[in-house]
């Protein structure tokens, strides 16, 4: 059997072949990891950013500590996401966008505090949207009341539309069209109100959703509905295994593997826009925005285009600092 000393060393460095020994070896090792794992992240406070390229340890340990359900995880985690500011698609990848709210439901220690700090303050939209995401999920979990969540939500939302009175940006867009994501995701008519202001106010990224999808959420679902509906999606539900949760990435795929899934994905982004092409025609005052081509989204999935545009905005930010002064 593998020693604690061995799986880290294992799992230290990124490698195509998917580490299933060490990870297995890992969940039957729970208490010699655990304080190897928090001593880890310890250590990485204030030298985060310069993790190498190929380092992949933070991200089998998140995992790791979410499989364990450690709770002392849960603040460490949330400082090293602030800190990785710029950095934090070089250093997580799609890990944000598509593991991360899981991760800091399954290490929850009770106080939304950190959370919400995350929410305000991380330099990352796309964290800040993984941290609403993660009060979804308590909620579904039972740790946090559906008036908590209510609550928070309408929080951000009006910040939003404070924000908007200064300036609107991709990020301020992203986190509105996230609020407005989530009101749907669980059914939350009481809110329904706030939708509308944040559409009125034109702050919405409509890439994510628009009025008519508000509405046909709505309509297709009563709250048991939504609810379960969520429930049953893997990706609104705690960190099980973390060799179940990490095995399929693309990036430990074969070639052929990754060709396919290309395949796949092109074909879905092809159905996504004819489902805009169709719904416009319909219902082109709720649908809002003109139909984007494929170019742009590509550009809005692509990593260099991604960290051009949020250069830009940072150097809009401090542009905006200066003449406050």
């Amino acid at each position: 059997m593998m020693s604690a000393t061995e799986i880290l060393q294992a799992l230290e460095y990124f490698s195509s072949d998917f580490p299933y020994q060490a990870l297995e070896a890992a969940s039957e090792q729970k208490e010699e990891l655990i304080p190897l794992l928090l001593a880890k992240l310890e250590g990485w406070k204030g030298q985060f950013c310069d993790l190498s390229d190929d380092y992949y340890l933070h991200i089998y340990s998140f995992f790791l500590l979410a499989e364990f359900r450690e709770k002392k995880a849960y603040p460490l985690i949330i400082d090293l996401l602030i800190e990785a500011g710029d950095e934090t698609y070089t250093l997580f990848g799609d890990f944000i966008t598509e593991e991360l709210a899981t991760v800091l439901a399954s290490v929850y220690d009770g106080n939304l505090e950190p959370l919400f700090h995350l929410i305000d303050t991380a330099p990352d939209e796309y964290v800040q949207g993984a941290g609403i995401k993660a009060l979804v999920i308590l909620y579904l979990d039972g740790q946090l009341s559906r008036q908590d969540v209510l609550n928070y939500l309408e929080k951000i939302g009006r910040q939003c539309l404070a924000s908007a009175e200064d300036d609107v940006d991709e990020n301020l867009a992203y986190i509105a069209g996230n609020v407005v994501c989530k009101i749907i995701d669980i059914h939350g008519t009481e809110l329904k109100g706030l939708s509308e202001e944040l559409f009125d106010a034109n702050i919405v990224d409509e890439w994510l959703v628009n009025r008519g999808d508000v509405e046909q959420g709505f309509a297709e679902h009563t709250l048991e509905t939504a609810l379960a509906a969520l429930r049953d999606q893997k990706r609104y539900q705690l960190i099980g295994s973390t060799v179940e949760s990490m095995k399929n990435w693309f990036c430990f795929k074969s070639e052929e593997e990754q060709k396919q899934d290309k395949e796949k994905f092109n074909a879905a982004l092809r159905a996504l826009l004819n489902e805009r092409v169709s719904v416009k025609q319909r219902d082109p005052i709720n649908f809002g925005s003109p139909t984007p081509s494929e170019e742009v989204f590509r550009d809005k999935t692509n990593p260099q285009k991604k960290a051009k545009q949020k250069q830009q905005k940072l150097s809009r930010k401090k542009n905006r600092q200066k003449k406050k002064r």
